[in-house]
């Protein structure tokens, strides 16, 4: 499960940087969506199965929540 970690400490850095912008922007969108070119081949590359997949979704939007709150 190193890798759901990994969704989440990506995401809560990008989550505090996104508060830098203005909600519904260009870069606001860009840093929800940026940690999925790493995530992607990161779950294919360790041949997780696809029932992983909202596991790692929950993880990423914990960590948006997590840095847009609490490391701000």
């Amino acid at each position: 499960m190193h890798y759901t970690a990994f969704a989440l400490i990506i995401n809560g850095f990008l989550g505090k940087w996104r508060t830098k912008y203005k909600k519904f922007t260009f870069p606001w969108w860009l840093l929800i969506h940026a940690s999925f070119p790493l995530i992607i081949p990161l779950r294919i590359g360790l041949d997780t199965p696809a029932m992983s997949i909202p596991l790692f979704v929950a993880f990423a939007v914990l960590g948006q929540f997590i840095g847009s709150k609490y490391l701000t």
